[in-house]
């Protein structure tokens, strides 16, 4: 089932993932001020994003893809 990329991306971000702005959009997560080197890209202009790529960002982020 499609999310909202919009819905993930505030998903992650109460996570404690931080947005990068580029032609792309990389969250990365940082833990008391420091950056993990954990991170993932969501495209600008998607709105929705699939399983199979929800799958890959939850491989990348180490979280669950509920």
């Amino acid at each position: 089932m499609p999310r909202s990329a919009r819905e993930v991306a505030a998903n992650l971000e109460r996570k404690g993932f931080r947005a990068d702005d580029g032609d792309h959009t990389f969250v990365r997560l940082f833990v008391d001020g420091k950056n993990t080197g954990i991170r993932t890209k969501i495209s600008h202009g998607e709105k929705e994003i699939h399983d199979g790529l929800l799958a890959q960002m939850a491989r990348q982020t180490r979280l669950v893809k509920k």
